[in-house]
Formats: structure tokens, sequence, C-alpha cells
């Protein structure tokens, strides 16, 4: 299957990655706050060993969006997204791995030609 990419998403490569990063930390941050808020460790007696979580945990999210809200549309665009380009998104952006994952399952070529694939169709969910 072929995607075509948008006249409207004809930016760079740096530009999408950007982007997709910037969804990726937003989603980081909302994740930590919803576990911090969960595990109770805003104990004011005693201080914090997750000093660092809490403050990244704080970020302000644009026109007052919710964590949950973020997690929901990050995870509904993850799911509607092929396979292949599935698998790329969260490897590259959504999970803990080297680097360089990647060089066992694609040719360099391959990797850039499917990742850009998959940085449109994911931001595609948020235009």
């Amino acid at each position: 299957m072929k995607i075509e990419i948008p006249p409207n998403m004809r930016a760079e490569f740096a530009q999408l990655h950007k982007k997709v990063s910037k969804i990726a930390s937003l989603y980081y941050h909302a994740k930590t706050k919803i576990a911090l808020r969960s595990e109770n460790v805003f104990d004011l007696e005693k201080p914090s060993e997750n000093t660092y979580e809490i403050k990244e945990a704080n970020v302000e999210y644009q026109n007052g969006t919710r964590p949950e809200r973020i997690i929901f549309a990050v995870d509904t665009a993850i799911s509607h997204m092929e396979s292949e380009c599935q698998k790329l998104i969260v490897s590259e952006y959504f999970t803990a791995r080297n680097n360089f994952w990647w060089i066992n399952y694609y040719s360099r070529s391959t990797f850039y030609r499917w990742k850009r694939r998959a940085l449109v169709d994911f931001l595609s969910f948020f235009e």
C-alpha cells in the first residue's frame, strides 16, 4: 500500500521528526503525571525520591489538555496505523531502545523510507 504525502505535509524530514518527538515528549509527561498521581508521591511530610519526575510531570499542556486525552490520542493514532509504520513509530519514539534497533530489520534506505511514511501517517492523525 502506497502512502501519498499530501501537499501540506511536504515538510522536511527533520521537521516531521521534531513534531513527532514533541508529541512523544508530551505522551511521556502525561504518563508520568498519571503515574505520580496514582502513587500519591506528593507526601509533604518527607522529601520525595521522585523530585525529577515531579518536576517533569508539571509540564503545562496546551489549552489545558488533560494527560488522559494526550495518551488516548497517541494510542488511538498508533492503533490505526498500518503494522509496519506502527512498529517503527513505537520502536523509534515510544520505547526505550538503542538508537540503532532497526539495523537487524532494515537497510538504511528502507528504514528512512518507512520512517518518513510512518511520520507522515502518524502526524496525519493530529492535523
